[in-house]
């Protein structure tokens, strides 16, 4: 079983819709690219939105993105 693998010296920011901006770690499952949310994980998604409907991203660090139509492939 596959389970979510951090990826070393990576990081995004990503916003919430009231504005909070957070740096958080990235993650790779099933060759896409996630962040560490809460207790879970959140897709990041190629045009800045991501999984979770109230949060978007800004920008990755430490990480070369390979951008799809739809997803981030890790």
């Amino acid at each position: 079983m596959e389970t979510f693998k951090r990826i070393d010296k990576a990081c995004a920011v990503i916003i919430t819709n009231a504005g909070v901006f957070k740096q958080v770690d990235l993650y790779k499952y099933d060759g896409l690219l996630f962040c560490k949310h809460g207790a879970g994980f959140i897709g990041l998604n190629a045009d800045k939105s991501t999984t979770a409907k109230s949060i978007k991203w800004r920008e990755i660090k430490g990480f070369k993105v390979k951008k799809s139509p739809f997803r981030i492939e890790a």
